[in-house]
């Protein structure tokens, strides 16, 4: 492949490094065989385009089988030839990426008080993110830091480089294995205390609130409200959204 990286809707070049010309069979594999072309090889390296759609997103692998009859071949026993060859593409959508921003209505409010909190989600191109579901929840700043726990990005969770599924034969079981990519997931929990203050505070809440099916507007906004825990100290506001199954984003704001 001519880059490392390519985005939907580009062209992938792709030289292939025949040992003989002719027709060949090119394939845009991943679960299963997405499409395909027939092509004539000229020279010994010609140069395939192959055009990327939004769904090869993550990744695509290309095979090239090159074919060669019998009454081509320079052999002495004629015989018919083939050779195969793949790659693997790493392919980005570029609207697949949301951007979600969150709006606290303050910054600092006192134990007790109602906090509003406003969700803002946009596609790529600016426009609002309409019908999007979003996962709103704000947890201790302190138990936080104790993990080093940082946002979750549910993008590259769900656009992990998938294995290749497709099995190309002749007469043989199998000319590629491909071994499945390791993933890993984790749960966290969270227990503490708190201190004297003015007043008897009681609800000191390591997690604040927690809104799981919270859904867009046609402006792309969402607000939801909830009272303050009694616990003095810092909250990270952390979401994370999907818009259907090829769009996603998260966000995060801070209140004290």
């Amino acid at each position: 492949p001519d880059r490392k990286e390519y985005q939907a809707g580009q062209t992938a070049m792709i030289l292939a490094k025949a040992p003989f010309a002719g027709r060949a069979l090119v394939t845009v594999e991943r679960e299963r065989v997405l499409r395909s072309f027939v092509t004539n090889l000229v020279g010994n390296a010609p140069v395939l385009q192959v055009p990327l759609q939004a769904g090869d997103a993550p990744n695509i692998f290309v095979s090239v089988i090159a074919l060669r009859g019998a009454a081509d071949s320079p052999r002495q026993h004629k015989s018919p030839e083939y050779r195969a060859g793949y790659c693997s593409l790493k392919v980005e959508d570029p609207e697949a990426r949301l951007s979600l921003r969150l709006e606290p209505s303050a910054t600092q409010c006192l134990p007790g008080a109602e906090m509003r909190i406003a969700a803002a989600a946009t596609l790529a191109g600016g426009a609002p993110a309409a019908d999007a579901e979003i996962t709103l929840w704000a947890v201790d700043e302190g138990v936080l830091s104790l993990t080093g726990f940082a946002t979750p990005d549910p993008l590259p969770v769900f656009y992990e480089a998938l294995r290749l599924a497709v099995f190309t034969s002749v007469s043989l079981p199998s000319l590629l294995s491909e071994a499945p990519e390791d993933r890993h997931f984790f749960n966290k929990g969270y227990r503490i205390g708190g201190g004297g203050a003015e007043r008897i505070r009681t609800r000191f809440l390591p997690c604040a609130f927690w809104r799981a099916t919270l859904r867009t507007g046609p402006d792309g906004r969402v607000e939801t409200a909830f009272t303050a825990p009694d616990s003095v100290t810092s909250y990270r506001v952390m979401a994370v959204a999907h818009r259907g199954a090829r769009q996603f984003g998260s966000g995060q704001a801070r209140f004290t």
